[in-house]
């Protein structure tokens, strides 16, 4: 069974605070949430890296390296997720 181990870095350093946002047995769902977090985060402050492994298994490719552009939203999405987050702020 093939997983989708998003992890977020700031600022796409590996050397800077990082954090595994999930792992994910879709493809498409590890790419729309590494793009809300990124999103979430400010856009420019945390950049996702999606790494396929096999369950029980070594890594066997990088999906989305660190700093690479994500447009797995919908602009639908996009704009919706958006209001959410400013809704959660304005409390």
């Amino acid at each position: 069974m093939l997983v989708y181990v998003v992890t977020m870095y700031r600022f796409a350093d590996r050397e800077k605070h990082s954090y595994v946002l999930g792992v994910f047995d879709d493809e498409m769902l590890a790419l729309k949430e590494a793009e809300k977090e990124q999103i979430y985060r400010g856009c420019n402050k945390y950049f996702p890296e999606i790494v396929v492994c096999v369950v029980n298994g070594k890594p066997i490719n990088r999906l989305l390296k660190s700093g690479s552009e994500i447009y797995a939203l919908t602009e639908d999405e996009r704009e919706e997720w958006i209001k959410k987050i400013y809704k959660e702020n304005e409390v």
